[in-house]
């Protein structure tokens, strides 16, 4: 998609539990810039009653159904998925993880399509995409945000945000980029192992013209 001349696009990525969404949010609350999330489209994609939640049914069955609280009503629209069931098969099997992204990602594709067609008169916009180099969607992005912090924190966050054990968490870590790599390909390194205020203070260095339009 080629990118029109008067738009800045940040593609904003990092690790797993790295804190991309805590720099969304303050793009998006402080800096009122719109941020398009990747991960949200993902969680749209495989919505109840849609084509990708039926595929994913097809493929594993009960495995990943969820469980109903009561029985079916007039207007529900299908089963719900278990995402934590979900998210053990594929980070437990790299051909079953790409199938999934095989099956998700053309659908994600298509609605930052749609979305930046809306926004095209927008001076900046945000694009949220955790894979963004392992999805080779650099081409969306005028310049690659990377939100960084120790691995050791990164960690530590990942279990508590989702209750897994070490091992479990390593592998999510594991299956994508070593942050390593990340930080050669991105344009900046946002530092995300200290507080809200540090966060701020290097969102306002890299937004000078936003912070001067927020201040009118």
């Amino acid at each position: 998609m080629p990118l029109t001349l008067h738009q800045r696009r940040i593609g904003l990525t990092g690790g797993i539990a790295t804190g991309k969404s805590t720099v969304a949010a303050l793009l998006e609350e402080r800096f009122r810039l719109p941020v398009l999330d990747a991960d949200r489209f993902a969680r749209e994609a495989l919505a109840p009653g849609s084509t990708g939640a039926k595929a994913v049914l097809a493929r594993y069955g009960e495995r990943v159904r969820a469980q109903r609280d009561g029985p079916r009503v007039a207007g529900d629209p299908g089963p719900t998925l278990d995402r934590a069931a979900l998210g053990r098969i594929v980070f437990a099997d790299a051909a079953e993880r790409v199938w999934l992204e095989g099956l998700v990602h053309p659908l994600v594709r298509a609605r930052f399509a749609a979305d930046l067609a809306a926004l095209a008169a927008a001076p900046v916009v945000v694009l949220m995409i955790p894979l963004l180099f392992e999805a080779g969607l650099e081409g969306l992005c005028s310049e690659v945000w990377l939100v960084d912090c120790g691995a050791a924190e990164q960690l530590r966050r990942l279990q508590a945000r989702d209750g897994l054990a070490e091992t479990e968490a390593r592998a999510r870590i594991a299956a994508q980029w070593p942050m390593a790599r990340k930080r050669a390909r991105a344009d900046v390194v946002i530092d995300n192992s200290c507080s809200t205020s540090h966060l701020l203070l290097q969102l306002n260095d890299l937004l000078p013209s936003e912070r001067a339009r927020r201040s009118r």
